[in-house]
């Protein structure tokens, strides 16, 4: 009888370790796929001008994120040892998100702000900045932070919530009315 039990122990932890390794293998299949669409997709209205590569990027950054998430969340629920874990932290998930967001505060807030600046848009991978004192070119805009590469080649990571809270000259941004002031003399004859 213990040989039956420990032969279906063995079958049971085998099908739920093919189970996690399938998900984990169908969310990079999914990832890989979804972020050479995007690049496709975005990258043809891209080359002709009609969108930047800010969104390009933000999503690619944000499509692993998602996808693994997904699979972590299947796994849990296929997987009978999980799924009670899963049970018990969600019991105490009020304290957990308490603790979780006292202590994470700083990267919730670039997070937020990093959305904050891909709605708004006061700038644009490869536009002009001055930032804080910092002026460069923006290279990359992602969930937690913004990389700016300065005049000296240099890259400057900045926090996105610091770029939130400053005053941020962007020498891209331009208007085709202007108002400009012509002075001109009238001859008293």
């Amino acid at each position: 009888m213990g040989m039956i039990i420990n032969n279906f122990l063995t079958a049971a932890s085998t099908r739920y370790l093919l189970v996690s390794l399938a998900a984990l293998a169908i969310a990079t299949l999914l990832t890989w796929i979804t972020r050479k669409a995007i690049r496709y997709a975005i990258g043809k209205r891209w080359e002709d001008g009609e969108e930047d590569v800010t969104r390009l990027k933000f999503l690619q950054n944000s499509v692993s994120a998602i996808f693994f998430a997904l699979a972590l969340a299947y796994i849990f629920t296929e997987i009978p040892a999980l799924r009670n874990l899963g049970t018990a932290l969600f019991a105490g998930a009020g304290v957990l998100a308490a603790v979780i967001g006292f202590a994470s505060q700083k990267a919730f807030s670039n997070i937020i702000s990093g959305i904050f600046i891909l709605l708004f848009r006061p700038f644009k991978v490869g536009d002009s900045v001055n930032v804080s004192g910092c002026t460069g070119v923006v290279e990359d805009i992602t969930l937690r932070h913004t990389v700016i590469r300065d005049y000296e080649n240099r890259r400057v990571v900045m926090p996105n919530s610091v770029i939130s809270d400053e005053t941020i000259v962007n020498s891209n941004l331009s208007d085709l009315r202007i108002r400009q002031m012509v002075f001109f003399g009238i001859s008293y004859d």
